[in-house]
This record gives C-alpha cells, sequence and structure tokens, in this order.
C-alpha cells in the first residue's frame, strides 16, 4: 500500500472527526431535556445519594457523562482510574467497583442499590426514583 496516499487520507478522517466532535459540542444527546431540568435532575440523584463511579478511560463514562451537559457538575463522580489526577481509587477497591459506570446508592455508609453499566436518563429516573 502507498503511504503517500495512506497518510493524508488518514489525516483527513482525523481532522474531520475531531471537527464533527468539536461541533456537536458539550450538549445533551436529549435536546428535549433543558439543561435548568437536567440540573435539577442531577441535584435529586445525589440528593438520594447515588454515586457514580467513573474513569476518565471509559467511553461508556464519557457517554454517561455527555447525557447530563453541563449538569454534571452536581453529580457525585468518583473517579476509580488511578492514573487519573483526581483518583479515588482507594475507594473505589474498597466498594469493589470492577466496571464503570456503576451507579451506588449508599445510605449511612451501607449500600442500599448497585447498577452497573450506561442508562439512559429514563432508566436513571426510573432507578434513582427521581422525576426527569
Amino acid at each position: 500500500m502507498n503511504l503517500k496516499i495512506l497518510i493524508p487520507s488518514s489525516l483527513m478522517f482525523l481532522t474531520l472527526l475531531f471537527i464533527s466532535n468539536q461541533a456537536s459540542g458539550d450538549t445533551s444527546r436529549n435536546p428535549e431535556v433543558s439543561q435548568e431540568r437536567l440540573m435539577e435532575f442531577a441535584q435529586c440523584i445525589t440528593k438520594k445519594n447515588w454515586t457514580m463511579y467513573s474513569s476518565f478511560t471509559c467511553s461508556a463514562c464519557r457517554a454517561q457523562q455527555k447525557l447530563f451537559g453541563g449538569a454534571t457538575d452536581h453529580l457525585k463522580i468518583i473517579e476509580c482510574n488511578p492514573h487519573a489526577p483526581d483518583t479515588q481509587v482507594e475507594q473505589c477497591l474498597k466498594k469493589n467497583i470492577r466496571y464503570t459506570p456503576t451507579w451506588v446508592m449508599e445510605k449511612n455508609g451501607t449500600e442500599i442499590k448497585r447498577s452497573k453499566g450506561y442508562k439512559q436518563l429514563k432508566a436513571l429516573a426510573s432507578m434513582t426514583g427521581c422525576n426527569l
């Protein structure tokens, strides 16, 4: 295969992919849900003691957070990747987190519920009891 053709076409593809990702921005995948409503929803999830255990290298975790857009700041998220600057790997090990994302509900330090994997907003609403 001719590398003189392969390299420029690969660079063109990566450039277009980067531009399309930047154009999509940090908006929710659910445009029918306002950022204000997502913020209230995220606050409810946190108020009901749900925590998302995550890893910055996990594509499902990034997709999960993208559903919330700017409201992600209102979720309690624990970083489990030991190479992340804000890692809380000890807590992840203590909680036996083996898959990310994992949603855990606790009361007074006791685990009540656990759910593994990416969740659509409606599934999170049903799981947490928070209105969307």
